[in-house]
């Protein structure tokens, strides 16, 4: 019989377990033949009165091995009570064989009920204990006549089975309760033992270390990661204060976690400046420090995920490195390309027919674009290494804005634009650095010609609020807006690769971006799809290192109400 089938018919009983249910018909046979025995030994009966007792109690054995060895029989609900009255009807049997002797057969009609109280619910279990009472009373009856025993001692031991069915009940029904609350609890623990297996094991399983931390910065678990780069013993860990056994340094000294988890209890605190000195190596990690909270919002702990990046940050320092040294060894061999070039087309003494002069100015202008991209790649790498040197002296932005225009005049008489510069200014004179701020300006007109096919180009130049501001206007193709959020990514373009009829590498607004930042300045732009764009650059008058987060915010809201007039 299928689990499904027994749990459908025993769903109304106490005992479902059929192994236990012929432990005990088994435990009870084998007392009942015990107890035959004594009591057919010592006692005098008939030799009739023995074959009696001897053919009943086989009899009982072999239905009781038929009825709980045969699952469909057990589990037959119509059959339910039939082993009551077999058993009732075999021990009121014996009895009467065993005349005064049979006394001693009572303790099975009270064994019955025991295990009765167990096994049936509580309908059954009443009718089943009726049937013992007539059982009780048949049996006892011609005993209690025969030693005239008085009738109120006959109901007074009825009554006594009665109370003690009543009895056994209860303590069934406290005890089967009390059993299946403990086996509830055994099956919760074992299910949460195997998740904790599961949850340990996919713990320990994960490459980056994690930390679990309580409320006062002590370890609740760490996985094998941790254990491992740090060399500690998990167990020995828990309740111990990480910060006396883990000694990460980061930019500002020392790195101490229970600190870092009150001032950051109410978001996740991330470092990416985390060095573990060791004798042989220093690594790097990545840290992320992310507070736990319960339902009401109420601190928990914490837990910390940490990166290895040792190697990534060797591989990043070895590109930075192979791209710095790539670009500025590049630079001369390009300088001298494009000064040779230079010469070739201004020198008035070489005459050349009007093809080849064409061949000579797309090599030039070539070779100046390879010199642009080394210089904005230089910058870049610079600029994310943190390496980026800046050299502050007086500069005149008009007369600097006017040089980049003298550079580009062919490109813009090529395509016949039309470019102006509006200023009341004389000489707009600024403490920055030149060379940076000249990028920045290079990178601006370049992108302003180059987009622009036909009609003009407007710069204007102005001073406010402290700042010097600079805008360059075009009538170009515009940016569409899904990319404006982009545009000063690094290597982003607006065109696809394969199509776009403009070229470029995706890093000019970038350097111009990170240049003006680095200056304590800004840069931002309003644009249009087929009508043009406006690039804004604000920069303080005076640069300064202590100020520069203060000025770039100052430029950023200068920038911010510019941009609503254009």
């Amino acid at each position: 019989m299928s689990n499904d089938k027994v749990r459908e018919v025993m769903s109304d009983g106490f005992l479902q377990d059929i192994k236990k249910a012929q432990y005990i018909s088994a435990a009870t046979a084998a007392s009942s033949v015990i107890l035959t025995i004594l009591v057919v030994t010592i006692t005098p009966i008939s030799a009739e009165a023995v074959r009696n007792v001897w053919l009943i109690g086989a009899l009982t054995i072999i239905f009781t091995a038929i009825y709980y060895l045969v699952p469909g029989i057990y589990f037959d609900k119509r059959l339910t009570l039939f082993p009551d009255v077999v058993y009732t009807v075999a021990i009121v049997t014996i009895m009467k064989n065993l005349g005064e002797w049979g006394y001693l057969y009572i303790i099975f009609f009270l064994i019955i009920i025991a295990l009765n109280s167990f096994v049936y619910n509580l309908k059954n279990f009443i009718l089943s204990t009726i049937v013992i009472l007539f059982g009780v009373l048949f049996s006892l009856l011609p005993i209690a006549i025969s030693l005239n025993v008085f009738f109120y001692k006959l109901a007074f031991e009825l009554y006594g089975v009665v109370a003690l069915a009543i009895v056994l009940r209860l303590f069934a029904t406290e005890a089967l309760r009390y059993k299946a609350k403990k086996d509830e609890l055994e099956t919760l623990n074992r299910h949460l033992a195997l998740e904790k297996y599961e949850i340990t094991n996919l713990f320990d399983s994960i490459s980056d270390i994690i930390i679990s931390l309580d409320t006062k910065g002590r370890v609740i678990l760490l996985n094998e990661k941790a254990a491992s780069v740090f060399s500690l013993d998990k167990k020995k860990m828990v309740g111990k204060k990480l910060e006396n056994y883990v000694n990460l340094v980061g930019q500002k000294g020392p790195f101490n976690f229970s600190e870092a988890i009150s001032c950051q209890r109410g978001k996740s605190l991330f470092r990416n400046d985390l060095e573990l000195i060791g004798e042989k190596e220093t690594k790097s990690f990545f840290c992320t420090i992310t507070p736990l909270h319960d339902e009401n919002e109420v601190f928990q702990g914490s837990i910390i995920f940490m990166h290895d990046a040792t190697k990534e940050e060797e591989l990043e320092k070895k590109k930075e490195e192979f791209t710095a040294i790539a670009s500025h060894e590049l630079r001369t061999p390009l300088a001298v390309i494009e000064g040779y070039l230079h010469f070739l087309l201004t020198n008035n003494d070489l005459k050349y027919d009007g093809e080849t002069k064409k061949y000579l100015n797309i090599i030039h202008e070539s070779a100046l674009e390879l010199i642009k991209l080394s210089k904005d790649i230089l910058l870049t790498t610079k600029s994310e290494a943190g390496t980026l040197e800046l050299t502050i002296e007086k500069t005149d932005l008009l007369k600097l804005l006017k040089e980049v225009m003298k550079e580009y005049s062919s490109k813009i008489n090529d395509k016949g634009l039309k470019v102006t510069i509006t200023t009341k200014e004389k000489a707009l004179e600024i403490k920055t650095d030149k060379a940076k701020l000249k990028e920045i300006v290079i990178n601006l007109l370049d992108n302003a010609i180059k987009f622009t096919e036909k009609g003009s180009i407007t710069i204007s130049l102005f001073k406010t609020g402290g700042e010097a501001v600079l805008s360059i206007k075009d009538t170009g193709i515009g940016i569409a807006p899904e990319a404006q959020k982009l545009i000063f990514q690094k290597f982003y373009r607006a065109e696809d690769w394969q199509t776009r009829a403009t070229g470029g590498s995706g890093l000019g607004l970038y350097v111009c971006k990170s240049l003006a930042e680095r200056l304590g300045g800004q840069i931002n732009f309003q644009s249009k799809k087929g009508e043009g764009s406006v690039f804004v650059l604000s920069l303080p008058l005076a640069f300064s290192k202590k100020k520069r987060l203060a000025s770039n915010k100052k430029s950023n809201n200068i920038l911010e109400s510019l941009l609503k007039n254009f």
